[in-house]
């Protein structure tokens, strides 16, 4: 019996060797930016035939999703943040630090000017502006009023193609 036990463990080993159980990227990212960033957390996760989105939840941002395009012309992961008011507080853009950061490999305080920077551009340019930084994309929409809002989206830059 015991031979018999022993065999079934060595079989069931092999498999799960041989099994490629390994985490999907954009999970193992989004975990990551759970591990390192306090107070937040993972809603759901979904996956379409562009991309795949995982919404996550932080106090300090009204939405946020990191946002993994399966396309092979843009690999690199974003990070998608909104606040519901046109002049987010400063705790918003710290949250961004942190987490853009980690997504695009960048320093906290490159991310997070880049933040600012490009939501005052679009605050004064029509309500949209791209601010290309550091090796990362800021792209920004911003509104006034009573249902006032903006949206930031962080990415990296694809890099330049051989010459």
């Amino acid at each position: 019996m015991a031979a018999w036990r022993m065999q079934s463990l060595i079989v069931i080993g092999a498999l799960a060797i041989a099994s490629p159980c390994h985490a999907d990227p954009c999970d193992a990212l989004a975990a990551t930016l759970v591990e390192k960033v306090s107070k937040l957390t993972i809603i759901d996760r979904s996956t379409n035939d562009q991309a795949v989105v995982i919404n996550l939840k932080h106090p300090d941002a009204e939405q946020l999703a990191l946002v993994c395009p399966t396309v092979s012309e843009t690999p690199s992961p974003r990070l998608s943040a909104q606040w519901n008011a046109a002049w987010p507080p400063s705790r918003f853009y710290d949250l961004l630090a942190s987490v853009g950061a980690i997504v695009v490999s960048s320093s906290e305080p490159a991310v997070r000017s880049g933040s600012i920077i490009c939501a005052q551009r679009a605050m004064q340019e029509n309500g949209h502006n791209v601010f290309d930084v550091n090796d990362a994309r800021f792209v920004c929409a911003s509104s006034e009023g009573a249902n006032g809002s903006t949206h930031i989206i962080i990415s990296r830059l694809a890099p330049p193609p051989p010459q």
